[in-house]
C-alpha cells in the first residue's frame, strides 16, 4: 500500500459561524491523504496512471469556494469530492484547519478531520478492491435492477470486485 498526500494547501475562504468570519475570511489549510495500491513492485509510466496533485488541489479548492458555517460540512463535501473524482482509492484522510478561528482570541487553529478506509474483500473471489459504499462507488456505474443489487448484497454479504459483479450486470 502506499500514500499519496498533499500538505499544507492554502486558502483565503469565508466559511464560519461568526458575522465576522463571513464577512472578513480566513486562512485555511488542507491536509489530503490518500492510500492507493502502490509499492516497490509497481511501474508508472504516464500521469493517468496515478492520483494528480493538481486534480486533489482543484477537488478541494472548489469546495473551499463554497462558504459553510461548519468546518465539519467543508471536511464532508472534500471528502465526497475527492471520492466522485478518483475511484481506485483505498484509504483518505482529510484535514481542514482554520487559523486564528475565534475572532479576537489567541488560538492557533482549529480542525476537522475525516479518516475512511475503503479496502474490501470481494465476497464471491475473495479479491481486494476498492468499495466506497456509498453513491459515489465506482460499482453504480454498473447496471443492476435493485432487485439484484439486494440479492447480491445478501447472497455475499457485502460488495463484489468489479470482475464478479459484471457477471451479474443487465
Amino acid at each position: 500500500m502506499g500514500k499519496i498526500a498533499l500538505e499544507n494547501l492554502k486558502f483565503f475562504a469565508f466559511h464560519g459561524v461568526y458575522e465576522e468570519e463571513k464577512a472578513v475570511g480566513n486562512e485555511f489549510l488542507v491536509d489530503v491523504y490518500i492510500d492507493v495500491a502502490l509499492d516497490s513492485r509497481t511501474k508508472l509510466a504516464e500521469l493517468n496512471e496515478t492520483l494528480n496533485y493538481e486534480t486533489i488541489f482543484h477537488c478541494c479548492k472548489k469546495v473551499m469556494r463554497i462558504p459553510q458555517a461548519l468546518l465539519e460540512t467543508v471536511c464532508i463535501d472534500m471528502v465526497k469530492a475527492l471520492k466522485a473524482q478518483f475511484s481506485e482509492m483505498r484509504g483518505l484522510r482529510v484535514r481542514v484547519r482554520k487559523l486564528n478561528p475565534m475572532p479576537g482570541e489567541r488560538v492557533g487553529s482549529s480542525f476537522v478531520e475525516i479518516e475512511e478506509n475503503f479496502l474490501a474483500k470481494c465476497g464471491a473471489c475473495g479479491k481486494s478492491f476498492s468499495c466506497y459504499n456509498s453513491e459515489n462507488c465506482w460499482c453504480f456505474g454498473i447496471e443492476l435492477s435493485a432487485e439484484a443489487r439486494n440479492a447480491l448484497g445478501e447472497k455475499f454479504k457485502g460488495c463484489l470486485c468489479s470482475n464478479c459483479l459484471k457477471q451479474y450486470s443487465i
